[in-house]
């Protein structure tokens, strides 16, 4: 009789980690799919500046060759370029700065704990 008590108890408490951990499982899979579709549009945005740099680096990059292979040494245009890549490097930048707020935001304990007691309410 003891043991069917004692196995009683075991399965009891078996069933609650895994209910516990399928919990955890719902509450960092939901996370996810929040901090993915936060950071997605930034994330995009970044990809597309990133284009546009890359494209102004091989001007740059043509026009120094050219300039080095000249024996005229004349203004070749990069305070232009510069200028027009600033607005470009800053809000790259920015949007980094969303990005890791967002992400700090989705990997602080306290907002686990919020998600997990979200679950657990609406049993």
């Amino acid at each position: 009789m003891k043991n069917i008590i004692y196995m009683m108890i075991l399965s009891s408490l078996l069933n609650a980690d895994i209910v516990d951990s399928i919990k955890s499982g719902i509450s960092s899979g939901i996370t996810y799919t929040k901090e993915k579709s936060e950071t997605a549009p930034a994330k995009a945005e970044i990809i597309s500046i990133e284009m546009d740099l890359d494209r102004a680096y091989k001007i740059i990059g043509k026009k120094y060759v050219e300039y080095a292979s000249s024996s005229e040494h004349k203004d070749i245009g990069f305070d232009n370029l510069i200028i027009e890549l600033q607005p470009l490097m800053k809000r790259k930048k920015v949007l980094e700065l969303e990005i890791a707020e967002i992400e700090a935001k989705y990997h602080s304990t306290d907002n686990l704990n919020k998600e997990i007691e979200k679950l657990e309410s609406s049993k």
